[in-house]
């Protein structure tokens, strides 16, 4: 769905000098749809860098993937690739990631003179130590095709100081150590965006322009803004944006998958008019915008 948007001046960084492009206020790297021609090249490719990939290493984000996997097996493959994940191997667990659907250990090395390479990796290598041995062309054919012949987990002797195993992946699991939860500026940006589309001209407004500042970058969001994070009891595959009744201050509710919720509080900001519901059916791609008489979670 495409908010239409008639103004030449991007909402963030107020140029007219740059081009607009087509901004998904839920980023399309988790799916999201609802669109607008409001956010500059400039602007638009350098939050997509430092904001928007975030989404993807977010543990809880990827556990909604796993979890809704079989309802959304398209953007389970797209949140897949490139993914920190845990090998399960004979001789324990090894890290690695997803690519192109396929699960490739992480190049390592044990500190007892052992070392682990992806396969393709590991046999460029293997050719590399046989040349500077001195091997012929003939020799480290064969030794290649001795490893390849081997079977998965034993041993095979290529040399009398080299030793090769293809180590066989049982299983896999996410490995979630040292990922991060997205930050408040990414959430802060879905929420000013989200604003954009129901405020129209008045996002321009100068009272918003600490907003802009924090979503660029050069404020801290927690002068303007406070984020509660929360979670109801089932995911499902939806997402959901609102903006709710003013109590003391605007709120914007973000809601991914059904299950994680996160309200953007805005310190010193309201506005009026009516309550405004947009949701997204992840497996059919259907999008409705409704505006409910009266506040609800």
């Amino acid at each position: 769905m495409e908010v239409p948007w008639i103004h030449k001046e991007c909402i963030l960084c107020r140029t007219t000098d740059c081009p607009l492009t087509d901004e998904h206020i839920i980023p399309e790297v988790i799916g999201g749809k609802l669109f607008a021609k409001f956010i500059c090249k400039y602007c638009n490719s350098k939050l997509g860098t430092e904001c928007d990939v975030s989404a993807k290493t977010d543990p809880d984000i990827r556990r909604a993937i796993n979890i809704l996997s079989k309802d959304l097996p398209d953007l389970t493959r797209s949140m897949l690739e490139g993914q920190k994940f845990l090998g399960k191997m004979p001789i324990g667990e090894m890290p690695g990631t997803i690519k192109r659907n396929e699960f490739k250990v992480q190049g390592t090395q044990d500190g007892k003179g052992s070392i682990f390479l992806p396969t393709p990796e590991g046999l460029r290598a293997i050719t590399g130590k046989l040349t500077k041995q001195g091997r012929s062309e003939e020799e480290i054919k064969e030794s290649v095709e001795k490893i390849k012949r081997a079977p998965k987990n034993t041993k095979t002797s290529i040399a009398e100081d080299l030793d090769v195993t293809e180590w066989e992946v049982i299983d896999i699991r996410p490995n979630y150590e040292n990922s991060k939860a997205v930050s408040d500026r990414w959430l802060l940006k879905i929420a000013f965006e989200f604003l954009a589309c129901y405020l129209d001209a008045s996002i321009y407004q100068t009272a918003f322009d600490p907003l802009r500042k924090c979503i660029c970058g050069t404020e801290d969001p927690t002068e303007h803004c406070w984020v509660d994070r929360f979670q109801t009891k089932e995911y499902r595959p939806i997402h959901g944006l609102i903006i709710e009744e003013n109590v003391s201050h605007g709120r914007v509710q973000i809601r991914l998958f059904g299950k994680l919720g996160y309200r953007v509080n805005f310190r010193r900001l309201q506005f009026g008019g009516r309550r405004l519901v947009y949701t997204l059916k992840l497996e059919t791609g259907d999008e409705a915008v409704d505006f409910p008489e009266s506040s609800g979670s």
